[in-house]
């Protein structure tokens, strides 16, 4: 009796114990699943700004060896990156004509100088001559009036006086012919001698052959480019500058040059050119940007050299141009923060398993960490890269 009394109870019992797992289960399904995410403590340090940028290495000057007029140029041997000093030989013209065109202007000029002075020495005799009958017809005409000789005399005297003035006026413009005609020899020979000298192109700088473009005899017309020298030692970095990030750029900003087959080097601005250019980025963008140049730091190329590493111009690297630090300020990654419509910064933070909001300001900021003034403090937990969905309160499990 009482076993047949308690068995509907029992049922009962596994009935309502079924009903309240279920319940509980419906309620444990109901509640939203923790979201993973990644967290960064916010610390205290340096905080920097920097404007992070792709460039080439080059020279602020490269001096070019050129045909200095039509001729044949010699084999050139001077080969590249060879070290060249100032004054050196570097390539040579075809000079057998221009020898004999010399010696020539040489001879010409030789011949007329002393045709020119065996000029001088006729305007001199025709001078005393002429001297000597102006004298003497004077002396006759005076004679003359004093009636100590005859009219016939006189007549003779200006007949002798015409023909030394003549003789005079002709030496004299002789002279002068051939005094032209020796400047015109002699400043031919000048040009000779000139072409000569320009045959033999030397280094004007000490340093290398950076680019050599002929190396047999060819015949080749005046101005074109033979070598190209320079001075590696003076070898810095230009970078093309979005000039919306240049304006924080002031010379002397310390720069680090990056991707260098030695390492990094330190740099410092040395000049912002004044006029900019459009460049098409690889997305199709048009972006105004300009050239800014950066000197490598003392002794940081000499490092390179005596160690043993390659580094000319043109070569790729990548600069980080520092525009501002400020010691002991909050600092969290540009990941944590995500820009709100009305143009201020919120940072999703993790406390106590739940997702929590703060609106916050920022100071310095560079590509990788922000500064933030005000809305959160240091050792704060914030999260990296919050998914679009994540909402105050949701519960959050920290990531690996």
């Amino acid at each position: 009796m009482n076993a047949t009394a308690t068995h509907p109870k029992r049922k009962y019992l596994w009935i309502a114990a079924a009903v309240i797992v279920a319940v509980l289960a419906m309620i444990a399904l109901s509640q939203p699943s923790p979201v993973p995410v990644r967290v960064a403590e916010a610390v205290r340090t340096t905080a920097t700004a920097y404007v992070e940028e792709r460039g080439v290495t080059s020279l602020p000057s490269v001096a070019k060896i050129t045909m200095p007029f039509e001729g044949r140029v010699m084999p050139i041997t001077a080969e590249e990156g060879r070290p060249v000093k100032k004054g050196e030989v570097v390539a040579l013209l075809d000079r057998k004509d221009l020898d004999n065109w010399l010696a020539q202007s040489e001879a010409m000029s030789a011949a007329m100088q002393q045709a020119f002075l065996a000029s001088e020495a006729a305007v001199k005799s025709a001078t005393d001559h002429y001297t000597y009958a102006a004298w003497w017809k004077d002396a006759q005409e005076e004679m003359f009036k004093k009636q100590t000789v005859a009219e016939k005399d006189v007549r003779q005297a200006i007949l002798s006086y015409q023909a030394a003035l003549d003789n005079f006026n002709q030496s004299t413009r002789d002279a002068n012919g051939m005094k032209a005609l020796s400047t015109l020899t002699e400043l031919f020979q000048t040009y000779m001698q000139r072409q000569v000298r320009l045959a033999t192109l030397e280094s004007p700088i000490d340093g290398r052959v950076l680019k050599r473009y002929y190396t047999n005899p060819l015949v080749l017309d005046a101005g074109t480019l033979l070598l190209e020298l320079g001075d590696l030692a003076r070898l810095e970095v230009t970078a093309d500058i979005l000039t919306t990030a240049a304006g924080d750029i002031r010379p002397g900003n310390p720069a680090e040059i990056l991707d260098l087959p030695g390492g990094s080097l330190a740099g410092k601005v040395t000049r912002i050119k004044h006029m900019g250019f459009t460049k098409t980025s690889s997305l199709g963008i048009e972006e105004q940007r300009i050239p800014v140049d950066i000197a490598f730091g003392e002794g940081q190329l000499a490092s390179l050299t005596q160690a043993g590493v390659p580094l000319g111009v043109a070569w790729r690297v990548r600069v980080r141009i520092t525009t501002a630090t400020k010691e002991n300020a909050v600092v969290v990654p540009a990941t944590a923060l995500l820009r709100q419509p009305d143009g201020t910064w919120k940072i999703f933070t993790a406390a106590d398993g739940k997702a929590k909001a703060a609106t916050v300001t920022t100071g310095l900021a560079n590509p990788h960490n922000v500064e933030i003034t005000s809305g959160i403090e240091p050792g704060t937990r914030v999260i990296l890269a919050p998914p679009t969905s994540l909402a105050v309160g949701d519960p959050v499990t920290i990531a690996p």
